[in-house]
């Protein structure tokens, strides 16, 4: 641990391989930690722990998961026999990320209401680094009966970024493709739009997006002039800085030639232009008989 000044706490998080280590002969356990100086034992502590699942709890973790973006877990209420109905509970859930077994960020979401299958969910706060590993751990402790249970989770960070399907607009103009990211790495690369007609070379445009971390969203826009008409199957692409495809969309085009030999129709005034016609000349007779009183005015 190193130096230690007067009042500092630290927190260091050692993990050990269960199947190995615990194996599965046994459902109980208890841990020992020494606090030595100097090959003296200056502190101790015990702690009795289940490997298995507790048969006291009257709650049931269906499924604990984190990734480059958030941490979520599951929880039902648990049936204790066929006979029973599910038993609801209160529970206190303390997430916790790690890295190198250092406590990196921590929130704890107090008092939760177990009546039914509930779904929770924590946003991680800040920026992770790519490639890097980390661990997400889930303790949930449960008011009654007093008991604590805690569930791991493994991860590599990454970028994550998700094309909005319903904000891609392709016409024969260009593209206009929406983006969010999914993940505390920032994504930083391109939108590809590839053309691809019945017969001839495809053609393919690319245009950088901007960095989009969790939650950001971004609209690339990408022109083309003068492609031959015709119908093409488009293929929208992004892509990372490494050139892996990281979401893709598909869509089809139809262009048609422009018909240069129309000319084009005048503009007839509308309604509206003679209301406004018709305003201008009621105002202009009102003042002139202010000016000219006596005098009649004929249109």
């Amino acid at each position: 641990m190193g130096s230690v000044k007067a009042g500092e706490k630290l927190t260091k998080i050692q993990f050990w391989e269960l199947d190995e280590a615990l194996g599965e002969e046994k459902d109980s356990y208890t841990a020992r930690v020494f606090l030595e100086s100097e090959a003296q034992i200056l502190a101790s502590a015990k702690h009795s722990f289940s490997y298995r699942n507790p048969t006291l709890s009257t709650l049931k973790v269906v499924d604990f998961v984190a990734d480059s973006e958030k941490a979520s877990t599951l929880l039902s209420p648990r049936e204790l026999s066929f006979l029973q109905m599910p038993q609801p509970g209160i529970v206190d859930l303390k997430f916790l990320l790690l890295s190198d077994q250092e406590i990196l960020y921590s929130e704890t979401l107090e008092n939760l209401p177990v009546l039914e299958a509930s779904y929770q969910t924590l946003y991680w706060p800040f920026l992770l680094e790519k490639g890097k590993d980390y661990t997400a751990l889930l303790k949930v402790r449960e008011h009654s009966p007093a008991l604590i249970t805690v569930y791991r989770s493994d991860f590599s960070a990454a970028e994550a970024v998700k094309i909005l399907d319903r904000d891609v607009d392709v016409d024969e103009y260009g593209a206009s493709v929406s983006l969010i990211g999914q993940s505390q790495v920032p994504f930083d690369g391109i939108v590809r739009v590839v053309l691809k007609p019945k017969a001839g070379a495809e053609l393919v445009f690319e245009e950088p997006a901007d960095l989009l971390p969790a939650g950001r969203e971004d609209t690339v826009g990408i022109i083309w002039q003068g492609i031959p008409k015709g119908d093409y199957k488009v293929q929208i692409q992004v892509l990372n800085r490494e050139g892996k495809v990281l979401d893709s969309h598909e869509t089809v085009l139809r262009v048609f030639e422009p018909d240069l030999t129309k000319t084009p129709v005048k503009e007839t005034p509308s309604l509206g232009t003679f209301g406004n016609i018709g305003i201008f000349l009621a105002s202009w007779l009102g003042l002139s008989r202010g000016l000219f009183p006596g005098r009649k005015a004929h249109v």
